[in-house]
């Protein structure tokens, strides 16, 4: 009788527990959805109005001035070889692979100077990264056998909008 009665609540328990992982699994797609929306708001700052995305003069200043590309320039095998591990099917998938390559150096000791330019400059580290990837997306989509035009092509948001 005792031990039904512990049995029920570690069942009850691991129940418990299991919402709970599916809660904060929801919560962290949901949290990276919100960076996501955020990035792109931060990115109409340094991009131009067209598509496929590109940067402005404001983009292009930021990225020299915070030497982000010589930073993709001196990595750029290395950065390379990580969108390659995340086999990109598309020249979108190539942009976005970009942006998450840069996005998991964010806490790389290579990436404190990025961080200081970002605070000293007053912005969000997320603007810096978007300016980066953009330009390491323009390095590497030719290895990919794509150009920038093939970007839109292959976006899935923008094939719904299209064929809607």
């Amino acid at each position: 009788m005792v031990v039904g009665k512990y049995k029920h609540m570690v069942e009850e328990a691991e129940r418990r527990i299991g919402k709970l992982e599916d809660k904060t699994d929801k919560h962290g797609n949901d949290l990276t959805e919100c960076r996501t929306q955020v990035s792109m708001l931060l990115s109409a700052t340094v991009t131009q109005r067209h598509s496929p995305i590109a940067l402005n003069e404001t983009g292009e200043d930021i990225l020299r001035r915070s030497e982000g590309d010589k930073f993709i320039d001196r990595n750029e095998v290395e950065l390379l070889r990580k969108i390659k591990e995340l086999n990109p099917l598309t020249a979108y998938d190539v942009q976005e692979g970009a942006r998450k390559v840069l996005e998991s150096l964010r806490d790389d000791t290579r990436f404190a100077p990025f961080k200081n330019f970002a605070f000293n400059e007053g912005f969000l580290l997320d603007l810096l990264i978007v300016v980066m990837s953009l330009y390491l997306r323009d390095k590497v989509l030719p290895k990919f056998g794509y150009t920038t035009r093939d970007v839109d092509a292959s976006d899935p948001k923008l094939r719904k909008v299209q064929g809607a």
